[in-house]
């Protein structure tokens, strides 16, 4: 979503007067988080954003991405907050996100898959212990649980190599 989209839908909170002053600031700052990272929900973001930058804005802090990002400031923000409890964890989490995304400071995610190679499935012997456990079972159930999960291994091994 652009900034003029969002610049658009107002919230109920902040009067027009204030919007025109802090609006473009906050459109600009969500759409950026948005735009960094995809899977973030934007109303939420924008909600945090708009409460922090009021915050700001009424206590007379300059409206500069270095003030507004600053951990002092949101951690100061925080601990006046008025809200509700849930609402206060909320709200800190999703903008000291924002502020690690804007500030570059976000950890990169490791990768899914490791770096190794991965050895052979099973030996012969494992297999037929394996298969010796499996049909040991009394009951038809058990049998069929026991072997259930011999063939996910299995296969789940043979699919690495």
């Amino acid at each position: 979503m652009k900034p003029d989209e969002i610049f658009s839908r107002r919230p109920h909170t902040v009067d027009s007067l204030t919007w025109k002053a802090i609006g473009p600031v906050i459109c600009d700052l969500a759409a950026e988080v948005v735009t960094k990272r995809p899977e973030t929900n934007l109303e939420h973001v924008r909600a945090a954003i708009t409460r922090h930058v009021l915050y700001c804005y009424c206590h007379g802090l300059p409206l500069e991405r270095g003030v507004l990002l600053d951990e002092y400031v949101i951690e100061r923000h925080y601990m006046n907050f008025d809200g509700t409890v849930q609402t206060r964890k909320a709200h800190h989490s999703t903008m000291k996100l924002a502020a690690r995304i804007l500030n570059g400071s976000l950890p990169q995610r490791r990768p899914v898959h490791p770096d190794y190679e991965p050895e052979k499935p099973y030996s012969p012997a494992e297999i037929e212990k394996l298969l010796t456990w499996t049909t040991a079972a009394r009951s038809s159930t058990k049998r069929d649980n026991r072997l259930l999960v011999f063939a996910l291994a299995y296969g789940a091994a043979l699919k690495t190599n």
